[in-house]
Parts: structure tokens; sequence; C-alpha cells
């Protein structure tokens, strides 16, 4: 329980070989989206699956569709979207699962890795490093915008991006 008292509740039981982790809470706090970390096998790869679970009744629901790297899991501050990185294709790009309906996109995949996604306040937009030829730059991408913007100006000595608590989209950090 939150005031620490009691038993702690296990939310999930993986089976056999896999792994839950990086767990991030819903908004409202009556879900919980994780990774499921399953080993290679002979019909498939190593990789994540995002799940989440309902926690008044235990039901788990796998969200994504493809087994792939992932990292970074963030649960929208408005809606249930589960931020996170994928590592598919040349770089590791930003992407989105709605946690409903499973849909499923990416915000981000120009050239440089990206990592540390982070949501604005209204869920509209969403601040991230990309890494390319050894310059990591802050960008910022609204969730609707054709391209980011690199926030940084400098030789890419940026870390840990996150929004001003409070403040509209424009103050970033």
């Amino acid at each position: 329980s939150s005031q620490g008292d009691g038993p702690a509740t296990q939310l999930t039981m993986p089976p056999a070989g896999q792994q839950d982790r990086e767990p991030t809470w819903d908004v409202k706090g009556g879900r919980l989206a994780f990774l499921r970390t399953q080993p290679p096998t002979e019909s498939s790869v190593a990789g994540d699956h995002i799940w989440s679970v309902d926690l008044a009744t235990g039901a788990e629901k796998q969200l994504t569709k493809k087994v792939l790297g992932r990292h970074s899991l963030r649960w929208g501050p408005s809606r249930p979207l589960v931020l996170h990185v994928a590592q598919e294709a040349d770089w590791d790009h930003i992407a989105v699962v709605n946690a409903d309906n499973q849909a499923a996109w990416t915000i981000s995949s120009e050239q440089g890795d990206k990592a540390d996604p982070q949501w604005s306040a209204d869920g509209n937009r969403v601040l991230f490093l990309r890494s390319k030829n050894g310059i990591v730059n802050c960008c910022d991408r609204a969730t609707s915008a054709a391209s980011s913007e690199q926030l940084d100006p400098g030789m890419g000595r940026a870390w840990s991006p996150r929004w001003v608590p409070g403040s509209a989209a424009d103050r970033r950090m």
C-alpha cells in the first residue's frame, strides 16, 4: 500500500524465462504498463513487448504486436498513451502505443539514436535526447508535428531533459 502498511502485492507473473521490468503508472492510478522481456526462441528473436495490468482485476494485456528492444516507458499525462524508445532499424526512435486499443505509431524516427523521452504536462509535446556522431542534443517534438526541433544550439552535451513543472509547453529545460 502507499501507506507502507500490510504485505506487498505481486501484480504480474511472467512466464518462465521472461522478465517484467520498467513499470510506469497511468495518471489515474488504475493501470500499470511494463516491459515483458522474452528470450530468443527457434522462431523469434529476443526483445520486449509492452503489457499493461489492471490493478482492480489483475487482468494483463499485451499492447504491442512486434517484439523489439524497448526502454524508457512513460505513461501519458492526459491520455492512455505509453511513450517509449523502440530499437528498430538503423536508429532508436520514439514511439507510442495506445493502452486502450493497441494502436501504435512512431513520434520521431529521424537520424540519431533517441533516449529519455518526456511528455509535456498536456501530453501534446515530447522532449528527448538525440545522439548522432557523438553529439547529444535535446529535441522537442509536437506529437502531431512532421519533424523535431533541436533546442540546444551547443555542441551536444545535453542530458536528462525535463519540462519545468506547471509551465506552458514553450518553457522547456
